[in-house]
């Protein structure tokens, strides 16, 4: 269990590709003088917000962000000193009273962009919307009804969901915890989450009763640390230190305190089996973007077989596997804010590589110059007020073994409710059976329907194939034809400069028709009209040249 569990947390997990650096940190004059100064930097905290972090019984901050944040002190030689808070509201209090220069752990929002400046993303995390069992699947929490949603006072969700579902009415908790139990005893229809801190809450509680129904994926945690704003040089200091971690780092120190071990008289297998819904809902979430009615079909068949782990098993494999399409979100600057699994199936890169990838390097150069002219519309729109036209393209993309794949993009503009741009939605699909097959029927249809003889090759000149009616006329097998270059026919009758003609006119013309003499297998020369066809890929490029010879009456 700890192994898969492992697995999911991967999947949730991103950062900098980077490993810890071996080289010392680039520090500005004006930044080793503030680290030379040596005095302690004071920290707020959420004393409850396991298991991201806590102020334990005997007064210390412990919990994925303290280990995180502890760990870029250390890269950075700063020394962090906790700031004790009672709650949460008391933390924010003393951070905009300045009573603390950073906050360890919070995501940025326009509110808190009022007193606050904020590093990279130190870790990622969705939100998802966690309800009771018998409550349906929330495909778009705006068609929600007469619903409660309970969430922790001063949180980046709960101003969010303010401004983006107002018909959902707002129950307020103190605590992560506070919120899924209101929904476990009826108290409240919903609560949106962290996935680790209701993965936590589950598991700690006992709260059996509670389901993944949904997820909003532009609510994704994207969790940094948070300094005063006239504290610009500790704020790029901490950055410096963020750029060091590596996804192995975040996930040894996720895997530290969100793990699961099995134990006789508790039904773990339970606790295993919802955890694993909780990581596959992702998929199932993006998934139903194309294909709603199956997706409500297998939830609903897996809620109903989840007494039979095997068959919920093999149904959630079936899933993942037909999730093939890579959903994405990005801004205007052309950065990821979410990309799903399946991208490792495509271009073998993971989630958290792609994530750093700018999109000159997702892309081949000729194809990153149809995508930047694409986002470039789509940022002329943004900022005219005007609506973001749907891009829609193939694209050939790198592979990180070697080699490219042909993908079919199409990308479009999500919107809050109020008309307002928050991020560039994309779906890239595989279509590189497609161009084969394309490129297939195309050589197929020119060279094959005709009775006559007929040669394929590729732009070198290779023979790739021929017809029995080659065979017939030349007197060489397709075995004895393929591999070798149309030379093998030429007899003495013609000069070289008969055949660099013939070929310019090819390459100028994209065709050549004219007699010319043979020489078969035995030897005998003969005359015949041949054309020659040069056939061209998307792109423009010659792929391949069919020849089609014609006998003189």
């Amino acid at each position: 269990m700890k192994i898969a569990f492992s697995i999911i947390m991967v999947m949730l997990s991103s950062g900098s590709l980077a490993g810890a650096s071996e080289t010392p940190i680039a520090f500005t004059p004006q930044e080793k003088a503030y680290i030379e100064k040596g005095g302690a930097v004071k920290m707020c905290v959420d004393p409850d917000w396991a298991p991201f972090e806590r102020i334990n019984p005997q007064g210390q901050h412990e919990g994925i962000a303290a280990d995180l944040v502890q760990l870029v002190a250390q890269r950075v030689g700063l020394r962090i000193e906790l700031h004790p808070v009672k709650d949460w509201d008391e933390s924010l209090a003393a951070s905009k009273g300045k009573l603390c220069q950073m906050m360890s752990f919070l995501n940025q929002t326009p509110a808190r962009d009022g007193w606050l400046i904020f590093t990279d993303p130190v870790f990622f995390d969705p939100n998802v919307i966690i309800t009771r069992e018998e409550h349906g699947f929330v495909a778009n929490a705006k068609g929600l009804q007469n619903e409660s949603v309970a969430l922790p006072r001063g949180t980046m969700v709960e101003e969010r969901v303010r401004r983006d579902f107002p018909n959902l009415s707002v129950v307020l908790t103190a605590s992560e915890p506070e919120a899924m139990v209101l929904v476990s005893e009826r108290k409240a229809d919903l609560t949106i989450r962290s996935l680790i801190v209701a993965a936590n809450a589950i598991k700690k509680e006992g709260l059996f009763n509670l389901k993944i129904a949904g997820q909003i994926p532009e609510y994704t945690n994207q969790l940094r640390i948070g300094v005063l704003k006239d504290e610009g040089v500790l704020r790029s200091i901490l950055d410096k230190g963020v750029k060091t971690i590596t996804p192995q780092e975040r996930e040894a120190i996720s895997n530290k305190h969100v793990s699961i071990s099995v134990q006789q008289g508790i039904d773990w297998i339970r606790v295993y089996f919802l955890l694993a819904l909780l990581a596959i809902a992702t998929l199932i979430v993006l998934y139903i973007l194309r294909n709603n009615r199956r997706l409500q079909l297998a939830l609903t068949a897996s809620q109903e077989a989840r007494s039979a782990l095997r068959i919920s098993e093999q149904r959630h494999r079936l899933l993942a596997d037909h999730a093939s399409d890579v959903i994405w979100t990005m801004d205007l600057n052309g950065r990821f804010t979410y990309v799903s699994p399946s991208v490792e199936r495509l271009r073998g890169y993971s989630v958290a590589e792609v994530m750093q990838q700018t999109l000159d390097q997702t892309l081949t150069p000729a194809s990153a110059q149809i995508a930047q002219a694409g986002l470039g519309q789509a940022i002329q729109a943004v900022h005219a007020n005007q609506p973001v036209v749907e891009f829609r393209a193939e694209l050939e993309q790198p592979c990180k073994q070697g080699g490219t794949v042909w993908t079919e993009v199409s990308v479009s503009a999500i919107h809050n409710d109020v008309g307002e741009f928050v991020n560039l939605l994309g779906v890239t699909r595989d279509i590189s059976e497609r161009k084969r097959a394309d490129l297939e029927l195309r050589i197929a249809a020119i060279a094959f329907e005709s009775q006559d003889g007929m040669v394929v090759t590729d732009a070198d000149h290779v023979i790739l194939r021929v017809n029995a009616a080659f065979t017939q006329i030349t007197g060489y097998t397709a075995q004895e034809a393929v591999g070798q270059t149309p030379r093998m026919l030429r007899s003495d009758r013609h000069d070289e400069n008969f055949y660099t003609g013939m070929w310019e006119a090819v390459t100028r013309t994209g065709a050549w028709h004219g007699e010319i003499w043979h020489q078969r297998k035995n030897d005998e020369v003969y005359p015949e009209q041949l054309t020659i066809t040069a056939i061209k890929g998307h792109d423009g490029e010659i792929t391949h040249y069919i020849g089609t010879p014609e006998f003189p009456t």
